[in-house]
């Protein structure tokens, strides 16, 4: 007999298929589960060589031995001629193999095709978030060309002068940043560093400066010392310093020599043979120098208060020069403060500086801020005239002044805003970044980053540049509002009303903080304590529309109709009137639809718009003129026609209006607000109810203004009876029942009680 057929009789060629599938089969089966455990990948490997080792005594065994109905029994003492039983077990045993290598090739399926694909992704996503995370905490390489200008030190014997000795410092620093070939570090992220006890080396490593320049200033009458020593940090060397003992006059010539020697010691080749290369301010006056670094100063501070201190000092300024380029820029920038501050008045604020700005480009129409500030302004005059096209152009081309230097912080933060709002937002993150080097410690850009990433990474991602803010300005009203927002993004309410009261304190004349206070007192059932904030709010403001709107959207939130029917109409007419500001039309008109569509009174209101706007209701022949016209003719007209033309003549309004929408790139995008209302129209409430869900879900911002606004809404009147929607609601003001008991608890605390314990005791609390 030939070996072959000797290693078949004895079974050693299935016992060699059957131990390799099965090992193959148990191999599958580990790798598998090992991930699973968090095991380390050696346990496989000497799970091969044990397989491995135990491969030959199978076969010895197999040899040997052969299992027989009576056990296991040697070779030799088994008939020689195969029985029916042996071959049925040889059948047996065939089958065995078959079905242990189908398992094991099925696990080895799953695992290549589905399994591995999902552990690659994993690992991908896993090594490109870490590589993403490595390169934004790579610490660029320091230039030598790099240098801090720290706030001098004011020695004078009077300390009012402090504003000063930081006035010569920042111009100083505005003189050697206009020179390409040094890095300069911003003036907010060095003047952190202000009355603090830290060591040169630890500042130029924060600031990623290889030089530091200090230095001090004494005044006295008519006379000035000033100090100056440029420092290598690395080593603590003094590369150059000298002191300046002049009469007050002389501080422009003292700044220009400075400069000069600064950038002389750090390498700078633009000096030479160019004594224009670099230039201080736009003024020779010593007294309007004076009045404009106090202006700085109070700027700097950025509550409504010292605003106010700064526009005047910016003019008088003016008076003593009216040349000073640079007090106009200041008033410029002051406007824009004081609007994004209050929400203020967009004709009075910003658009009463235009002359301003042409000045200063017309002397200087390279001047970037100024440039910066003109593109922004016309920006914002653009979305206010609905014209989104021009915006956008404008917001791009404001981006791409950029790549010329760092510019205006803030309106560095407006183009990220905006690059982030449309999506774009490695674009809004690169942007901030790019500042971030040479500005670490801008609290206008840590406030923009904070936006950015929680728009990225959540909103626990923003906690950390806004407590880097929080610690460079405790009292910023700006840092304190993104600290409000962040804790009402994560839905802690009761948080953010604690950092909205202490907003409030900090800066008293602040109307955000107490409007919003009110509000969600009101919103959380509170009626009484949010009248007391109500009464702060109309002592804090004499411009009548804030205060209209305000009442609108208190009575709206109760669902108060009496006290509705009473306001809305007054309110409304002011609004078209130019009486007051439009801050409230979008509240108005909703209430104005309801109130004269329950009264029959369609017609009579299309006829009272159609006075203010003649045209208006003739839908498919008008098209957006500005937001005023836009809002009036899709929340007001668009409902009111229903119930005066035939289905076909809505369907085509309905139509006209969506398609002038998006020839201004007014788009209503899904899981957006306004995709309900066109889902609404377009499909009926089935299609709705779906888009409200998208909007809305079981962690919605529960005091979310849209929760209102969605009540009154005419056109969501039928889809509030869905019963999912009812349900819905009902279990969002269980939600706001709780945080009620918990506002009433914070309200015990001194800061609150302090206005409480003001009123007559009728707060409920």
């Amino acid at each position: 007999m030939s070996l072959f057929a000797e290693l078949r009789r004895r079974n050693v060629l299935r016992t060699a298929a059957a131990y390799g599938a099965g090992s193959w089969l148990l191999l599958q089966i580990v790798d598998t589960l090992l991930p699973a455990f968090d095991t380390d990948a050696s346990v496989l490997r000497y799970l091969i060589i044990v397989l491995g080792i135990g491969f030959v005594p199978a076969l010895a065994v197999a040899w040997i031995f052969e299992w027989t109905p009576e056990g296991l029994q040697r070779d030799e003492n088994v008939a020689s001629s195969p029985s029916k039983q042996s071959r049925a077990q040889a059948r047996t045993w065939d089958r065995i193999i078959f079905a242990v290598m189908a398992l094991a090739l099925s696990l080895f399926a799953v695992d290549r095709f589905v399994l591995q694909p999902q552990r690659d992704t994993e690992l991908v996503e896993a090594a490109t978030e870490a590589g993403a995370e490595q390169e934004r905490n790579k610490a660029p390489e320091v230039a030598h060309r790099s240098i801090a200008v720290l706030p001098f030190v004011n020695m004078s014997a009077d300390p009012d002068n402090e504003y000063f000795s930081d006035g010569l410092t920042e111009t100083l620093l505005h003189m050697l940043a206009q020179l390409a070939d040094l890095e300069v570090a911003a003036r907010t992220s060095a003047f952190a560093f202000k009355g603090k006890n830290v060591h040169i080396s630890e500042i130029a490593s924060e600031l990623r400066v290889a030089h530091v320049l200090e230095g001090s200033v004494q005044r006295s009458n008519d006379r000035i010392r000033v100090t100056a020593q440029l420092i290598r940090a690395d080593d603590g060397y003094h590369v150059w310093s000298n002191t300046y003992d002049r009469v007050l006059d002389d501080v422009f010539a003292i700044q220009d020599e400075i400069a000069a020697k600064v950038a002389k010691a750090l390498g700078s080749t633009l000096l030479a043979g160019n004594e224009d290369a670099i230039t201080g301010l736009f003024t020779e006056d010593i007294s309007a120098y004076d009045l404009y670094l106090r202006a700085l100063d109070r700027q700097a501070t950025s509550t409504h208060a010292a605003l106010e201190e700064a526009e005047e000092l910016l003019f008088d300024a003016l008076e003593r020069d009216p040349e000073f380029l640079d007090a106009k820029l200041g008033l410029v920038r002051n406007a824009f403060l004081d609007f994004y501050l209050s929400t203020g008045d967009f004709e009075e604020d910003i658009i009463a500086r235009e002359d301003l700005l042409a000045d200063v480009l017309k002397s200087n129409p390279d001047n970037l801020i100024a440039q910066q500030f003109d593109l922004r302004l016309r920006s914002m005059q653009a979305a206010r005239n609905a014209d989104l096209p021009l915006h956008n152009q404008l917001m791009n081309q404001l981006l791409a002044t950029y790549q010329l230097g760092n510019g205006e912080p803030f309106v560095r933060a407006d183009v990220a805003h905006f690059l982030a709002n449309k999506g774009r937002l490695d674009e809004a993150e690169q942007l901030i970044q790019e500042a971030l080097v040479t500005d670490p410690l801008n609290v206008a850009l840590l406030l923009a980053d904070a936006f950015v990433v929680s728009q990225t990474r959540g909103p626990d991602a923003a906690e950390v540049p806004l407590m880097t803010a929080l610690s460079l300005q405790p009292d910023n009203p700006h840092v304190l509002t993104g600290l409000f927002l962040l804790e009402n993004g994560r839905q802690n309410i009761v948080e953010g009303l604690r950092w909205g009261r202490r907003l409030e304190i900090a800066d008293p004349e602040d109307l955000l903080s107490t409007s919003e206070i009110a509000l969600a007192l009101n919103e959380v059932g509170l009626y009484e304590a949010s009248e007391l904030w109500m009464e702060i709010f109309r002592s804090r403001t004499t411009e009548p529309g804030r205060i209209a709107n305000m009442e609108l959207i208190i009575a709206q939130e109760r669902g108060d109709e009496e006290v509705l029917e009473r306001i809305v109409p007054d309110i409304l007419d002011r609004i078209l009137n130019n009486e007051i500001d439009d801050n409230g039309l979008y509240a108005a008109l909703i209430e104005f639809v309801n109130i004269m569509r329950r009264e029959g009174r369609s017609q009579e209101a299309l006829d009272y718009l159609d006075s203010f706007y003649p045209g208006i209701t003739n839908i498919t022949e008008s098209e957006i003129d500005d937001w005023t016209y836009h809002t009036i003719q899709s929340v007001a007209v668009l409902e009111l026609l229903k119930d005066v033309v035939d289905d076909e003549t809505i369907r085509r309004n309905f139509e006209t209006t969506i398609s002038n929408e998006e020839a201004e790139d007014i788009v209503a995008e899904e899981g957006k607000y306004w995709y309900i209302w066109l889902q609404n129209e377009r499909h009926g409430v089935g299609a709705a109810k779906e888009a409200f869900f998208t909007v809305f879900s079981d962690d919605t911002y529960i005091l979310w203004g849209a929760y209102r606004e969605f009540r009154r809404e005419p056109w969501f009147t039928e889809l509030r009876k869905e019963p999912e929607i009812i349900e819905h609601f009902r279990v969002r003001q269980l939600k706001v029942d709780r945080v009620r008991d918990e506002v009433i608890e914070l309200m015990k605390e001194s800061e609150w009680r302090t206005v409480l314990d003001r009123s007559s005791g009728n707060s409920g609390l």
